[in-house]
């Protein structure tokens, strides 16, 4: 019951945070993309649309907030890199005879692009790095 109560005060209260500040969404989307409540927790939490609820609201969020800053200084080149190989997986899975299996990678390498293009935006101090860091670390090292 416990793992229920913590999934949906992440998700909703996590999504609604995410339309003020979209690092606290961000920090939300990370955290149950590392705990998988699902999977955590089998016989309280249903599989739902947790993460796609969050990430919805972070981008909306991102986006009434201007993008962040994309001041990224040395971390230009990967980002660039990243979304020139997702674009890349977009144009060879579009020409791909395997639509079904292309599509299926595509939808797993956006859950991931977005966020960190997101997050490479949003994070424009040593404190939200840090900040990112401890959600990582506390999330991680849930047994």
């Amino acid at each position: 019951m416990m793992g229920l109560i913590f999934t949906y005060l992440v998700t909703y209260g996590g999504s609604l945070a995410a339309l003020f500040n979209p690092f606290a969404g961000f920090l939300a989307y990370v955290l149950l993309g590392i705990l998988r409540p699902e999977s955590a927790w089998p016989w309280s939490v249903q599989p739902g649309n947790y993460s796609r609820t969050l990430a919805i609201a972070m981008l909306a969020g991102w986006v009434l907030h201007g993008f962040g800053r994309w001041n990224l200084g040395r971390g230009a080149a990967p980002i660039a890199a990243l979304l020139a190989y997702t674009f890349w997986a977009f144009l060879s899975g579009s020409l791909s005879p395997d639509h079904d299996l292309a599509w299926s990678y595509l939808d797993r390498l956006w859950k991931i692009t977005l966020p960190v293009v997101v997050g490479a935006s949003l994070i424009n101090s040593p404190g939200r790095l840090k900040a990112l860091a401890w959600v990582i670390l506390l999330s991680v090292a849930y047994p």
